[in-house]
């Protein structure tokens, strides 16, 4: 699927000159170059949260095992119960995976 695009003005032609000497750079087409520069700071601020947010998981997932070290193991009884669904399956699908971890 192409979404309708959108023509991109330069006040001059170094600026248009200076894209297309970065996008030549990168390996890309000016439209490819521009419109992955685009999506980059669109996604900036978004990503830069999820990555705080990962970080913060971090430490408290280390805090938390601190103190509850008995909680903070894996349930192996989980995986092992996944491991056995999913065998279950590759066998109901004639040994064809689906989805699953296994």
């Amino acid at each position: 699927m192409t979404a309708k695009g959108m023509n991109v003005p330069f006040t001059d032609e170094d600026e248009l000159e200076t894209v297309r000497a970065a996008a030549k750079a990168a390996g890309l087409s000016t439209r490819e170059y521009i419109r992955q520069a685009a999506l980059n700071q669109a996604l900036a601020v978004p990503t830069a949260f999820l990555d705080a947010a990962l970080q913060h998981q971090e430490r408290i997932r280390d805090a938390f095992a601190e103190v509850f070290p008995e909680d903070a193991a894996p349930k192996t009884e989980y995986r092992d119960a996944e491991a056995e669904a999913a065998r279950r399956l590759a066998e109901l699908d004639g040994g064809q995976a689906r989805g699953t971890a296994a």
